[in-house]
């Protein structure tokens, strides 16, 4: 018999494990988004490129994934959440002293 409790965990479970392939995932975004700063010639870009692989599409598929599962479990805390996420990057680029039109 498949209960509420049971149905709790499993959806916790689902939702951990998601979160923490993200995680691992998002490093192979960041090596990719970082691929002119670290490969100083054409032979280390491609080396970095092909060292994440296919994992690139497979990060974005993740965490969209990971979106919609954390959004069925916590409706109203995953839109509030979003709405103030957005504000996170705007609070940092106030208070930054980095020209971003020099990068």
């Amino acid at each position: 018999m498949i209960t509420y409790s049971l149905l709790q965990h499993y959806w916790w479970f689902l939702v951990s494990l998601l979160a923490g392939l993200l995680v691992f995932l998002l490093f192979v975004q960041g090596a990719n988004s970082l691929i002119f700063v670290l490969g100083r010639n054409e032979a280390e870009q491609s080396l970095i490129v092909n060292s994440t692989g296919r994992k690139w599409e497979l990060t974005f598929t993740t965490l969209v994934t990971f979106g919609g599962a954390f959004f069925a479990s916590f409706p109203l805390f995953s839109v509030h959440f979003t709405i103030n996420l957005h504000k996170i990057p705007v609070l940092f680029y106030g208070i930054s002293n980095i020209d971003f039109n020099d990068i």
